[in-house]
């Protein structure tokens, strides 16, 4: 299972900031299609990518802003401007128009203080967009501490001062399990030859929107919510 698992790992993380990776499994999907839209009406100006890892959206906020800095506790990638805890972040105050944070927080010990420290370096009026699961299966361990429901982000957006908070699910229960089997067959599928990779992709690519259109249709409250994602003003 943790060859499988790594094979999965080295897969995805060779897709990130392409778009093969937004449909990549029907969980990427339910995520992305919530998100995308949301960086694209939010952020601006000067953006903090904080918990970039691979540098996922790196392009779309880099068409959204005038300045990109990402930042991450390892480094996963040359580009990355910093390497920091989300808790104490080398930036001064008031410093970043938007702060993105997309499936970071069920990671950080303490999530109330990568809040607060994000509600330092914001300017007045600036943005969060945040991104946290409902449900998942355990991942990145030993450091990963919790779930998130949209009262309980709600909670501590408004406890580290943020007003305006605005969360709303992505993806369901069929996006999870939908998940499954493709992360397997993709973390199976060997890299050459690339049309092969590719035709599997453009197949893989309608199953992933297949799982999610199932999802909307079943669970239309979302009562078994994959994630949420929020904004929150400073």
């Amino acid at each position: 299972m943790r060859g499988l698992k790594a094979r999965w790992n080295r897969f995805a993380n060779a897709r990130a900031g392409t778009v093969d990776y937004f449909t990549l499994t029907s969980s990427h999907h339910s995520l992305t299609r919530t998100l995308l839209p949301v960086i694209e009406r939010h952020a601006s100006g000067q953006i903090l990518d904080l918990g970039a890892g691979f540098g996922t959206y790196r392009p779309v906020l880099e068409q959204c802003g005038d300045v990109y800095v990402g930042v991450d506790i390892q480094p996963h990638n040359a580009t990355l401007d910093a390497l920091a805890d989300g808790r104490q972040l080398p930036f001064a105050a008031n410093e970043f128009d938007t702060v993105f944070c997309s499936q970071v927080l069920e990671h950080t010990p303490e999530p109330w203080r990568l809040l607060a420290e994000t509600y330092r370096i914001l300017s007045p009026g600036g943005v969060l967009i945040l991104s946290a699961p409902h449900l998942s299966y355990i991942h990145a361990a030993p450091e990963d501490y919790y779930r998130y429901t949209n009262y309980g982000l709600t909670f501590l957006l408004r406890q580290a001062g943020f007003e305006q908070i605005e969360v709303q699910p992505a993806g369901g229960a069929f996006s999870l399990l939908g998940s499954v089997p493709q992360s397997v067959y993709l973390a199976l599928l060997p890299e050459k030859p690339a049309g092969l990779v590719k035709q599997v992709l453009f197949f893989n690519r309608f199953l992933s929107r297949l799982f999610v259109a199932i999802d909307n249709v079943v669970d239309r409250g979302k009562l078994f919510a994959l994630n949420f994602v929020a904004v929150a003003r400073k």
